[in-house]
């Protein structure tokens, strides 16, 4: 799968990943599900998708969150 890079987030702010289409002990699609990243390291290195099936899809949150 290629990496999608993010467009129109703050470079300087940090984002928490969530997938929220997992069904009940489905793995998710998203390596970064869960984790806090940066608003630079999504625009410039992207995240990856994990999806192999014919019908996989994974839905995203990137929700800014305060870091100090």
């Amino acid at each position: 799968m290629p990496t999608i890079k993010l467009k129109g987030l703050s470079a300087s702010s940090y984002y928490l990943i969530e997938e929220i289409n997992l069904h009940e002990k489905q793995q998710p699609h998203c390596q970064q599900n869960g984790i806090l990243m940066s608003g630079s390291d999504l625009l410039n290195r992207g995240i990856r998708l994990n999806l192999v099936e014919e019908y996989d899809s994974a839905v995203l949150t990137f929700t800014e969150q305060a870091y100090e």
